[in-house]
């Protein structure tokens, strides 16, 4: 990054801009339990919005990573949480949306009590513009592999019982 002199005259170098390659998560906690203690990563690319750090059950929430503008890599980024209890196992959302590779968006659930879906569109959606009707997410588990914005949306749901 270039050095620039402020009015003073001493040299600096100036804050990179993070706006660009962003990933706009959403997400739907719909079961019957809490989520605690996230582990908030930031592989490339910085938080604009943050996540929660804890996620009550039947809520959602919205936060936001951008990447930087001198960044190929774009942003890419995740959260895991413990689910309920302890022992109740831990889930994991994934997120990228680089400059000059593929989008990716993922789970992993080590919990016998939850289920994970997720959908992904180009745009920037928030928690309203998802709503609350599937029929209107797409499909699940597919993800738009170019294009920038890249929105998400992770529904954390309780698992049948047998």
């Amino acid at each position: 990054m270039p050095e620039e002199t402020n009015p003073k005259g001493s040299s600096f170098t100036p804050e990179p801009e993070y706006e660009f390659d962003a990933c706009y998560v959403t997400m739907k906690n719909q079961s019957t339990y809490s989520l605690y203690n996230a582990d908030i990563v930031q592989n490339c690319g910085k938080y604009t919005i943050k996540p929660e750090t804890n996620m009550d059950q039947e809520s959602q929430q919205y936060f936001v990573m951008k990447g930087r503008a001198d960044a190929a890599m774009g942003c890419d980024g995740s959260v895991a949480y413990e689910v309920g209890d302890i022992g109740m196992g831990i889930v994991t959302f994934y997120y990228a949306c680089p400059y000059t590779h593929d989008n990716k968006a993922s789970t992993e659930c080590s919990s016998p009590v939850v289920m994970l879906s997720l959908y992904a569109q180009i745009g920037e959606l928030n928690a309203e513009d998802w709503g609350d009707d599937p029929s209107k997410w797409g499909k699940e588990g597919q993800v738009p592999l170019r294009g920038h914005p890249l929105s998400v949306l992770f529904v954390i749901q309780d698992k049948p019982t047998s």
